[in-house]
């Protein structure tokens, strides 16, 4: 239902070749081969053994069909609560829902595109706050759940881990200090940012749960930038660097959109690699309507999608 990816998969998977899928699905064999292109590229594996025929699973593979096996269970399970919110049955029909404007740029376009097609009764409202605000509102209230990057930790709310997120340091590919250096977004060189000293840092603003994460890491290595700007949005500070201004931190969702990317060198930093949490945040003590449930399931499998 929230991902197409998995009836294709699952198409693929069932037929044993990408024609007879194509010809399952109806649509054209380049078009899904396309597709399948593109999951794997994105998840960075290989699904299917193509020497064999019909295709067999890797255990990449093994381990994807699990889980979208188990999302068309979960849409089975909730069937009928999904009859009743299309008929406007007694469950709650709005939804408020708090994110950082930099994760809601590249998260709601997909997730709330598809939760509001198959649920156009349920009435949205989004709050892109900074995550100490959104945690007060969660305290009050005023939002049922939130999608962000916690450093905190209150009893009164509960932090589901949706993945553990790179925060990669990227610079101009054309940086003198990492010519000869191989690197790219899919799989990111580790660098001692020590060769950055006396370079010029786009440091993110003080208000952004980023901005911890990178002074601790400076601490931890006894590093101190020479010379710094403060940037509020994050895709400036990666259009910066894309033009050779500093270097800059760029946490790994949404990574990909700037309009220069391909003029940035993404790298690793910090052993083991510099990361945070992303999580799903809701109250402890309120109950969670169906609809909220829906909500949380389909972010829950968006990110697995992508990061499993």
């Amino acid at each position: 239902m929230f991902s197409r990816d998995i009836d294709y998969f699952l198409a693929i998977l069932k037929a044993g070749s990408i024609s007879k899928a194509a010809s399952l699905m109806y649509i054209s064999q380049p078009s899904l081969s396309q597709f399948l292109f593109r999951l794997e590229k994105r998840l960075g594996v290989q699904l299917f053994d193509r020497s064999k025929t019909p295709w067999v699973l890797t255990d990449f593979g093994k381990s994807y069909a699990e889980y979208a096996n188990s999302v068309q269970q979960m849409e089975s399970r909730l069937s009928d609560e999904f009859v009743s919110i299309r008929n406007g049955g007694h469950m709650r029909q709005s939804l408020s829902i708090g994110i950082p404007t930099w994760k809601g740029s590249v998260f709601l376009p997909d997730v709330l595109m598809a939760f509001s097609n198959h649920f156009p009764s349920v009435s949205i409202h989004i709050y892109e706050e900074y995550a100490d605000t959104l945690r007060d509102l969660l305290l009050s209230g005023e939002i049922d759940v939130a999608i962000m990057n916690a450093t905190f930790y209150d009893k009164h709310i509960v932090l589901e881990k949706l993945f553990d997120e790179r925060i990669f340091l990227v610079v101009s590919k054309k940086t003198p200090v990492i010519q000869g250096i191989k690197t790219s977004f899919e799989k990111p060189t580790h660098i001692d940012i020590r060769m950055f000293t006396g370079h010029r840092f786009i440091m993110p603003h003080s208000e952004l749960t980023l901005t911890r994460e990178v002074k601790n890491y400076f601490v931890k290595n006894s590093f101190s930038p020479h010379h710094t700007v403060t940037i509020k949005s994050i895709l400036t500070s990666m259009n910066l660097a894309a033009a050779g201004y500093g270097c800059a931190f760029v946490p790994e969702l949404g990574a990909s959109m700037s309009p220069h990317f391909d003029d940035l060198a993404f790298f690793e930093i910090d052993e083991p690699p510099l990361s945070w949490g992303a999580f799903i945040a809701y109250r402890v003590q309120t109950p969670l309507s169906p609809t909220t449930k829906l909500f949380l399931d389909s972010t829950k499998n968006w990110f697995r999608s992508r990061y499993h």
